[in-house]
């Protein structure tokens, strides 16, 4: 029988792993994941269009005879347990990132930290199940960028940001709304968006503010897990976000009954919470932003 170590280590390779740091995440209270066909929200599903994966350029696949999709290689979760959710769906994405403007993206600091990084992975747009049956295996050539530049970024213990230009304008979708100015307040309701465990694209709410006190960072009560890394936090009430998912608690453990591991849970007020970078935070955007604005060019970013 293979021992438990050894399975931790082959199984890390996608996201399972012990001990805190700014690749773990955790469930609070009810798993509140969604997939996007499970949504009715508008406002939701028009957010979650501005939300990529970061995949390595290895994983994505030319299909003999088609010019406009291609296949990801994607995994199975073999060593989680049969009755967690999602356990049927593949995964591939290691972080998720966001649109802010028609060529710019951000996303956590530790998901790209050089330009090598920007050159050996893609950002995808459209890995989801935004239908029931889709296949979300295959995705349009069209949906799929490069990062060229990092253009702002940080990586320490109270701030984790890349904001990166794209290879072309992204089409069919909007930039995201974002705060530019003040914070979140505390108990405010939130919502995150992004690729859990890697997973096809899911939406998570029924969260808020727990920890507000830092100037860079706020925590909160969110159900997310690596692969979320990246991703965008959303006030529910104006639908912009307010900050970048980073950090937070274990995200499985193993079952020793079992013999595979088990989703972590967290009452809704327990545990350390879920750290997210402010986007107040990322200077830079705000300067591209406001000489956006003073040239007339609002058209590329909507700004709350």
């Amino acid at each position: 029988m293979v021992s438990k170590k050894v399975i931790l280590v082959v199984f890390c390779t996608f996201f399972l792993s012990k001990g805190k740091s700014s690749y773990e995440k955790v469930v609070y209270g009810k798993d509140n994941r969604r997939d996007l066909f499970e949504l009715s929200n508008e406002r939701w599903l028009e957010n979650s269009k501005g939300i990529a994966a970061l995949i390595l350029k290895e994983k994505i696949k030319k299909i003999r005879g088609e010019s406009d999709i291609v296949q990801l290689k994607t995994e199975a979760m073999d060593e989680v347990c049969e009755d967690e959710r999602f356990y049927d769906q593949e995964q591939i994405a290691s972080c998720s990132g966001f649109l802010v403007g028609k060529d710019l993206l951000v996303t956590a600091g530790h998901c790209v930290e050089s330009l090598k990084d920007c050159k050996k992975n893609k950002w995808v747009f459209g890995f989801d199940r935004s239908e029931k049956d889709k296949d979300y295996t295959k995705v349009l050539k069209k949906d799929i960028y490069e990062c060229v530049e990092i253009i702002d970024h940080a990586l320490d213990e109270s701030t984790d940001f890349a904001l990166l230009r794209l290879d072309r304008d992204v089409v069919d979708r909007e930039p995201l709304a974002i705060r530019e100015e003040g914070k979140v307040k505390t108990g405010e309701r939130i919502y995150l968006g992004g690729h859990p465990s890697g997973l096809p694209l899911k939406m998570s709410g029924h969260a808020w503010v727990r920890k507000n006190r830092y100037k860079k960072y706020f925590s909160a009560n969110l159900d997310s897990f690596e692969g979320n890394s990246g991703g965008p936090i959303f006030n529910s009430n104006g639908h912009f976000v307010e900050g970048i998912l980073v950090r937070g608690e274990d995200d499985y453990i193993w079952n020793e009954k079992k013999d595979c591991f088990k989703v972590k849970k967290c009452l809704d007020w327990a545990c350390s919470g879920e750290e997210a970078t402010r986007m107040s935070a990322i200077k830079k955007l705000k300067d591209l932003i406001n000489e956006e604005s003073f040239y007339g060019q609002s058209g590329r970013f909507r700004q709350r």
